[in-house]
């Protein structure tokens, strides 16, 4: 195996002197005699001779093994999936796949060690961004309870706030990936992982309300590629945390509700991937963390959403709603009338007139939607102490020294009295 990578790697250096028609034979070739070796060799003596190979002074070597490393991986995936296939057809698969067992557990633990040494001391970024990358994979396509995850997790969290945005965003990847293998067991990590994450996400990305002091000064509406793919690899792991520390990530909710709610990139559809996983990180929320204490959190974000713009503002609330469509009987006597109060409150931003909010009806739209989830929860005795207060909100005067009603408030009591009939 490592005269063919080196063989394979000799010939690139002198590709200027061979045809292109002899690399690509010569490429075919190796590919197929590794494929051969491979699928004779077993898994403790492959895992050691990729060790040994990274250990190779040439970066263009340490690249090779690794992208060898990594295909070999997903290829065992696919071949482990065909042995269960042709099990429950009880059918003889020829196909031989490289397990991580009790014998060739020591073997995949020294080699993660050494992709790890490799991405803490390497100085060729091309050969760190491919260690990171080929770690990622074999926590994907063998995931174990193997301790030398635990150790490749921490590194690759104190990386994270180190570097360019193309390796940040491989090593914020890379967390996801070994936090969702080790689950529970990579609880000591969420503190620093968070911090990091989080301030990488602030440095490509805006908040209009301030709130962070190391934000991007970035004012214009475009998004690089990097910038994109930074707040994407956030988001995904954001996206496993709860999913797998859900119970845990409360001291986090304010920072995570900031980046999904208020931030432009999140909120105004200026990528479309990028709206797709922040919704599917805002439903998760609702859907995972309970009521207590998701609530306060999202409550308070109120005040920020209204100067972040409408879109922001109108997230909040359907976020909030999707909320109350989680609540039992329990949790609905509990919080309602809280509930209630703050959607009041924010029926008067039309009377308000701020700047910030351009479409109002949009506005408006998301917090009657709001109430309406609520009302469909509520039973007559505690829905109707609840509407007499709108039916005071509506009818009270604004102007002291004019006695007058305002005619917005009319305006929105009207719009809310409507859905209400409907």
């Amino acid at each position: 195996m490592e005269e063919v990578v080196l063989c394979t790697v000799s010939v690139k250096d002198k590709k200027g002197d061979i045809s292109g028609d002899i690399l690509k034979e010569v490429r075919n070739n190796s590919n197929t005699v590794l494929k051969i070796i491979t699928g004779w060799m077993h898994a403790s003596t492959y895992f050691k001779g990729i060790t040994r190979l990274l250990e190779h002074p040439e970066g263009l070597v340490k690249r090779k093994t690794l992208g060898i490393l990594c295909e070999t991986a997903r290829v065992n995936n696919m071949v482990q999936n065909k042995q269960r296939k042709a099990r429950k057809l009880k059918r003889s698969s020829l196909s031989t796949a490289l397990q991580v067992d009790k014998s060739s557990c020591p073997y995949f633990s020294e080699l993660c060690y050494k992709i790890l040494e490799l991405i803490d001391r390497e100085s060729d970024t091309s050969v760190k961004i491919a260690a990171i990358s080929s770690l990622e994979t074999l926590a994907k396509e063998y995931p174990s309870e193997n301790p030398a995850y635990s150790k490749c997790l921490a590194t690759i969290i104190s990386h994270i706030s180190s570097g360019d945005s193309v390796t940040s965003s491989g090593l914020i990847n890379t967390a996801g990936s070994l936090i969702n293998v080790l689950g529970s067991k990579a609880l000591p990590q969420l503190p620093l992982i968070m911090k990091n994450m989080l301030q990488r996400a602030h440095l490509v990305s805006c908040c209009p309300s301030g709130k962070y002091a190391h934000g991007s000064p970035r004012t214009d509406a475009s998004l690089s590629n990097q910038s994109v793919s930074m707040l994407l690899s956030v988001l995904t792991t954001i996206q496993v945390i709860v999913q797998k520390l859900g119970e845990f990530v409360s001291p986090y909710l304010e920072e995570i509700l900031d980046l999904v709610i208020l931030h432009p990139e999140c909120a105004t559809q200026i990528d479309s991937k990028l709206d797709v996983k922040a919704a599917d990180v805002r439903g998760l929320l609702t859907e995972t963390v309970p009521v207590r204490l998701i609530l306060p959190p999202l409550l308070n974000l109120y005040s920020s959403a209204t100067k972040c713009g409408d879109a922001s503002l109108s997230l909040s609330f359907q976020m909030l709603a999707n909320v109350v469509g989680t609540m039992d009987r329990l949790a609905v006597g509990t919080y309602h009338t809280k509930i209630y109060e703050h959607c009041l409150e924010a029926l008067d931003l039309r009377r308000q007139n701020l700047d910030s909010l351009k479409n109002i009806n949009l506005v408006e739209q998301s917090i009657i939607h709001t109430i309406i989830t609520l009302t469909m929860k509520l039973t007559e005795s505690t829905f109707r102490p609840v509407f007499l207060r709108t039916l005071e909100w509506a009818e009270s005067e604004v102007d002291q020294s004019t006695s007058k009603r305002s005619m917005d408030r009319a305006i929105v009591f009207y719009k809310l009295v409507n859905k209400l009939a409907e």
